[in-house]
């Protein structure tokens, strides 16, 4: 079925600008064409390959930010003072 997705993704994403709007054709959308190279070289499911577990891991990590200033660095700190609750070197 790998062939038959890659005619799919190729028409997607040649039709998706006119189908959707410019700002459609984004890297996002190119990557597309790309995900049945990933599944044939890992020789595997799109579900074995798929980022969307990361994602879903990315609202776990929006949830340590407060406020607006430096996310980065709460997440970091949230992090550390998560990590420090269990061990028992810090406390």
């Amino acid at each position: 079925m790998i062939d038959y997705a890659i005619k799919l993704l190729c028409y997607f994403v040649s039709n998706c600008e006119r189908l959707y709007h410019p700002e459609c054709m984004v890297q996002i959308v190119h990557g597309l064409l790309h995900i049945t190279d990933e599944v044939g070289y890992f020789r595997t499911s799109l579900n074995s390959v798929s980022a969307f577990k990361y994602k879903n891991y990315l609202q776990t990590k929006k949830q340590l930010v407060r406020g607006t200033s430096s996310p980065t660095v709460q997440v970091t700190k949230r992090l550390h003072e998560y990590e420090c609750a269990w061990c028992t070197i810090c406390s």
